[in-house]
C-alpha cells in the first residue's frame, strides 16, 4: 500500500490511482479559443480525450499547489512556535493587560465624543505641520 505524503489526499505520484475510485462531478470551464484549440489539437496528438487532459493538470497544479501551502503552514507554524519560545509569557501578558484594562475607570465609556485626548492633539498638529 502507498504511503499518503499530502494532507488533502492529492500526490503527483497518486493522483492517477485516487481519480480512478472518486465520485466524477460535472463542472463548467470557461477557455479563450485558442487554448481550446491548442487542446484539441493536443489531444489528437495524443490520442486523449480534452477532459483527460484538463484532469490531469488540475491534479498537478493541486497536488503542486498544496504542497505550497502545507510547507507555508508549517513555516508559519515553526514562527509562532519559535516566538512562543522567545516569550513564553505572551499570552499570559494580554490576559493580564486584558484584565487590568477592565478593572480602570473609563469617563466616557458608552459615550460619543468629539474632544480629543490631549496626546492625539498635539500628535495631529505635529502630523499636519510636516
Amino acid at each position: 500500500m502507498e504511503k499518503l505524503t499530502s494532507f488533502c489526499k492529492f500526490d503527483a505520484i497518486l493522483c492517477r490511482s485516487y481519480t480512478r475510485f472518486m465520485e466524477k462531478k460535472n463542472i463548467t470551464l470557461r477557455i479563450g479559443t485558442e487554448l481550446h484549440g491548442a487542446l484539441r489539437i493536443l489531444g489528437i496528438a495524443t490520442k486523449s480525450t480534452m477532459n483527460s487532459m484538463v484532469t490531469q493538470a488540475i491534479e498537478a497544479y493541486v497536488s503542486v499547489r498544496s504542497q505550497a501551502v502545507e510547507r507555508d503552514l508549517e513555516a508559519t507554524l515553526e514562527q509562532l512556535r519559535a516566538a512562543r519560545k522567545r516569550d513564553p509569557d505572551h499570552f499570559d501578558a494580554i490576559g493580564r493587560f486584558a484584565v487590568a484594562e477592565g478593572e480602570q475607570e473609563d469617563p466616557i465609556d458608552g459615550r460619543a465624543t468629539t474632544v480629543l485626548p490631549e496626546a492625539q492633539t498635539k500628535m495631529r498638529r505635529l502630523l499636519r505641520s510636516s
